[in-house]
């Protein structure tokens, strides 16, 4: 039986003064278009994944052992008093219920997030980590520790070692279910298209985007 074709790579992001967007679309321009692991990168507002969003009927399957899990990246702020962006208000309600019974609607996902805050402000990257936490209780696979990047410190700090390593992470997990690949190490994406053309490093492209 030929194996399943890898899914694609969805970013989301949540923004309110358009850091979150930026960074979120300057990383599906600089990741390679497809992989071993994901067939097309999709770029949209948290908000297309709000409750009844047809991606959660692909999200909440389990891959089983020789499919891939669908890899998610989610780039969101927090706003006023560790309120998510208007555009990721509705994602973020949702994956902050509790499962119900057996219901895990997070099986299918290998997931990285990073948030954007100040803190300057109480309630310092709440809206990412409320993220994190509820896809991880939803059954998703934590591809990579949340990351909380700072305004008042300078976000790039944070935002460029994740972007740098967010790719080999989230590999990694979603081929860790495939037999005889649990120990294998993550190709670099410069790799995945040797024929392509040199692209500017991810990190350095969202140091441009920053700066």
């Amino acid at each position: 039986m030929p194996s399943p074709s890898p899914p694609p790579l969805h970013i989301l992001y949540g923004s309110a003064t358009g850091n979150s967007s930026h960074i979120a679309t300057t990383l599906s321009s600089t990741l390679p278009p497809s992989s071993p692991f994901y067939s097309s990168v999709l770029l949209a507002p948290c908000d297309s994944a709000k409750k009844g969003a047809p991606v959660w009927d692909a999200w909440g399957r389990d891959p089983g052992r020789g499919g891939f899990r669908h890899p998610l990246i989610v780039v969101c702020s927090t706003t006023g008093n560790g309120d998510a962006p208007e555009n990721a208000n509705k994602f973020v309600r949702l994956v902050k219920r509790k499962p119900k019974g057996a219901e895990r609607m997070a099986r299918g996902l290998a997931y990285a997030v990073l948030g954007l805050g100040d803190t300057n402000y109480d309630q310092f990257c709440a809206a990412a980590r409320a993220i994190d936490r509820g896809l991880a209780l939803h059954g998703g696979r934590r591809a990579a520790q949340v990351a909380s990047a700072d305004e008042a410190t300078g976000l790039e700090e944070t935002v460029e070692p994740w972007v740098a390593t967010v790719y080999a992470k989230l590999e990694a997990a979603c081929r860790a279910d495939r037999p005889g690949e649990e120990k294998k190490e993550p190709a670099p994406p410069a790799e995945t298209e040797p024929a392509a053309p040199p692209r500017e490093s991810k990190a350095g492209a969202v140091a441009r985007v920053l700066a």
